[in-house]
């Protein structure tokens, strides 16, 4: 994990809050037992994730942005479970979960 700080301001609704990550990234959304959970934003330099987050990570539909470029990617995290193996073989294997991006479309962004 990324050292990180979160800071919960008045003006922004309960449970949203604003996380600045060593990553240099912003995310602006609702949060659950201290982790990412429902809908948000994750801001970075050159672009943005819109969409839904699940313990901690981006999950479901969601877009990313890209304003720079002029163009937006629709698509879905979908999440894979990845066994790893343990040096004593007599325990069982650790899950990991691990969520991928699956593109669906690219289109220009709308003029507002």
């Amino acid at each position: 994990m990324f050292p990180c700080h979160v800071a919960c301001h008045a003006d922004i609704p309960p449970r949203t809050c604003l996380l600045s990550s060593g990553i240099n990234a912003e995310y602006g959304g609702t949060w659950k037992d201290g982790k990412r959970e429902g809908g948000g934003e994750w801001i970075h330099k050159n672009h943005k994730y819109v969409g839904g987050f699940a313990n901690d990570q981006p999950h479901g539909e969601g877009k990313y942005v890209f304003a720079h470029v002029g163009c937006e990617q629709r698509g879905e995290y979908v999440t894979h479970e990845l066994p790893q193996t343990n040096e004593d073989e007599e325990e069982e294997p650790t899950i990991i979960t691990v969520a991928k991006w699956k593109s669906k479309s690219i289109q220009p962004l709308a003029v507002a």
